[in-house]
């Protein structure tokens, strides 16, 4: 059974907590984690719940790949 992508990312941060994820956003270690997934292997619905979950952010993307490079481009704005 496939994680939601949330829960992929907080598991492969080793997070046991999800809400922690948001302390993560942005880091190397985040960034090295998304940039090992395909965009492609969850639903555009999950990319954009998880950027409105971890950035409060209420866009909406019209491909993964725009979801994950906005969420990769976050980095910038720390």
């Amino acid at each position: 059974m496939k994680l939601p992508l949330l829960d992929l990312l907080a598991t492969r941060l080793g997070l046991s907590i999800l809400s922690d994820l948001r302390r993560y956003v942005g880091t190397t270690a985040f960034l090295k984690v998304l940039d090992g997934l395909n965009p492609e292997d969850f639903p555009l619905q999950e990319w954009n719940e998880c950027l409105q979950y971890l950035l409060g952010e209420n866009s909406v993307y019209p491909t993964c790949a725009a979801a994950r490079a906005h969420l990769q481009a976050y980095r910038s704005r720390l």
